[in-house]
């Protein structure tokens, strides 16, 4: 029997190992998630900006297109505008006079072509200020939301990790006593901290209590009545009603096991087993004391 008991502890203990195991596995598992989350934003930021430059080489390219072929343009009114002018110089009377007026038009098409151009020019290159700047802006907003998923990212697993040694603080804090009645006890909370823990790790069941002086409370189907207190000294007294049976716990201090038996009947043979209870205080006031009684897990019908 004794190593059925054993047998059962250690995969319970095997059991607890793996949840906690599971547990940090989902916390990893959402880091992860945050890391593909930055890549799939990363990679929208670089289909933006790839297209972004391509807008921009278009631009390039159509601006030195229209530049080349305007100034094949230009150059044709300069070499006519010169023909006109040695025409007129080397001319005389209506000949003359024709090439004078040609040479006035041509040089006046030459200059509003000049003014014409420089404008295109110029809206071109505020075109071509604007995108860069909003390249710029897109870059900049991506590595702002990098910084920020990448601090939430560091800030989970800071979590998991304190989270963890937290739990493993509580657990080596968490103390194995003899009770009083010599029998080796289980772990014991000594706060309500490490009762989580223990309710956690689930051995045993756990009933609180806040008991007052002159009052009997029936906990996990025991009935116990506080009869004396001393906080000073972190001493109580008290009745423990149980299968008929009155036992007295004296002077009892904090944080002890106070044990007692408490008698069973298994079906479907009708076997009688004593099963180990245990009170353990955390709190001793003016006439009141605070804790939990902790009792065997049920078990099966044989």
């Amino acid at each position: 029997m004794t190593s059925g008991y054993t047998t059962a502890r250690n995969s319970l203990r095997l059991a607890i190992v793996y949840g906690f195991g599971l547990a940090l596995l989902c916390s990893n598992l959402y880091v992860v998630g945050q890391f593909a989350n930055v890549n799939q934003q990363l990679d929208t930021v670089k289909v933006d900006l790839e297209g972004t430059k391509t807008e921009l080489k278009d631009l390039k390219n159509a601006s030195a297109t229209s530049t080349k072929a305007a100034g094949r343009s230009l150059s044709a009114i300069r070499e006519e505008l010169q023909a006109a002018r040695d025409q007129a110089a080397t001319t005389a009377g209506e000949v003359k006079a024709g090439a004078t007026r040609r040479a006035e038009e041509l040089s006046a098409e030459l200059a509003r072509r000049l003014v014409s151009e420089q404008a295109r020019n110029e809206r071109l290159q505020t075109q071509l200020k604007r995108d860069l700047s909003q390249v710029e802006e897109a870059a900049r907003k991506a590595n702002s939301k990098l910084g920020e998923v990448s601090t939430e990212v560091i800030a989970v697993r800071t979590e998991v990790a304190d989270n963890r040694h937290r739990l493993e603080r509580t657990v080596a804090d968490l103390r194995r006593v003899k009770g009083d009645m010599g029998v080796q006890s289980g772990q014991i909370a000594t706060n309500q901290k490490e009762l989580q823990v223990l309710k956690a790790i689930g051995e045993k069941s756990y009933f609180e209590f806040d008991i007052k002086s002159k009052e009997t409370s029936t906990i996990a189907g025991v009935n116990l009545l506080l009869k004396k207190t001393d906080p000073k000294k972190f001493r109580f007294t008290l009745d423990v009603l149980a299968n008929d049976k009155k036992v007295e716990k004296k002077d009892r201090i904090i944080n002890e096991p106070v044990q007692f038996l408490v008698t069973k009947v298994r079906q479907p043979y009708s076997l009688e087993v004593n099963e180990l209870y245990e009170i353990v205080v955390n709190e001793v006031g003016k006439d009141r004391i605070k804790g939990y009684i902790a009792t065997p897990k049920p078990q099966a019908s044989i």
